[in-house]
């Protein structure tokens, strides 16, 4: 499907099913008991599956699933990846953080702790944040490297990095966000800011999938976290201990390595509430899912939302 038919089909409401509803019950029905409020699926660039509890329009917070627009920024500016940040962040030359390299910081693996996940620090505070093992020895989630790299990105090219995504990525992607959070040093969050809708998020999916070759770096686990990439979760089987490190949520994600009846190449932006963008190369799958009540989510020790049975669903419909 040429990529303005796909655009036209996405933004088009009211639209008729042209597939059968039948074979999507059992997903739609997982999806709605999870407190699901959309599902998008697109097969070869071509929608098969769309349900929502609210309008159809309606836009919600990626939380996390925010991260992984970066990676792909860096790729489309062409940044060295290996290239010490010390020489833009001079704050950091005088010590080991100056040795810290772009690959570490998006793969989070650079020494610098996360932080509390859903607060990202100001830029001028995740400066401040002093490494707490050597760079590449320790997969460490959080917001503070993300708000570096937001840093790195504002001096090397003297503008907002927002306005650098909007110009390389979103705008590119056909990708309009409905708001994207800032701190109070009016900088943006890099990590956890954006607000789309299934149909915009899934725009940026099929994008991805258009140019996997000029984006494969961040399809690539570390050393310390193979089941995460440059700024992407990963299907890759991973030691059991870095899992149990890993909380509740991201450890089940990383526990999709060892289903060997899903396809290897499951590529996923995730954020807390159980916010997900799948793609499946393989299958030339985009998978939105988006959720409500995301604190609640957080908070609830027995929400039982699985990215095994979701998916185990879906390729069984299709």
């Amino acid at each position: 499907m040429k990529r303005r038919s796909f655009l036209l089909g996405l933004s088009a409401t009211g639209l008729q099913a042209a597939w059968p509803q039948s074979r999507w019950g059992a997903l739609k029905t997982y999806n709605r008991e999870q407190n699901g409020v959309t599902l998008l699926i697109l097969e070869n660039g071509r929608r098969v599956c769309e349900d929502s509890t609210g309008a159809p329009q309606a836009a919600y917070e990626l939380a996390s699933g925010t991260k992984s627009f970066w990676g792909a920024l860096a790729m489309k500016l062409k940044l060295d990846l290996d290239q010490p940040v010390g020489p833009v962040l001079k704050e950091w030359e005088g010590d080991a953080r100056g040795q810290i390299t772009l690959r570490q910081l998006l793969s989070l693996t650079s020494g610098i702790p996360g932080g509390a996940i859903g607060s990202p620090p100001s830029f001028a505070d995740a400066l401040q944040v002093k490494q707490s093992h050597p760079a590449g020895s320790r997969f460490q989630y959080g917001p503070a490297p993300f708000q570096c790299f937001g840093e790195y990105l504002r001096r090397k090219f003297q503008t907002d990095p927002l306005d650098l995504l909007n110009e390389q990525v979103l705008k590119p992607a056909g990708v309009v966000y409905q708001n994207w959070k800032r701190g109070s040093d009016e900088q943006v969050h890099l990590p956890s800011g954006a607000r789309l809708t299934a149909q915009n998020w899934a725009r940026f999916g099929l994008w991805v999938l258009q140019r996997q070759s000029e984006l494969a770096p961040c399809f690539q686990g570390s050393t310390a976290n193979p089941a995460y990439g440059l700024t992407w979760w990963l299907k890759k089987p991973i030691h059991p201990t870095i899992a149990l490190g890993m909380g509740k949520a991201m450890g089940q994600i990383a526990q999709l390595g060892s289903v060997s009846s899903l396809p290897e190449d499951i590529w996923m932006a995730a954020g807390a509430g159980d916010q997900r963008l799948y793609l499946i190369p393989s299958r030339q799958l985009v998978i939105v899912r988006q959720a409500d009540r995301i604190l609640q989510r957080v908070l609830d020790v027995n929400a039982g939302y699985s990215d095994r049975d979701f998916l185990v669903t879906a390729l069984q419909a299709l």
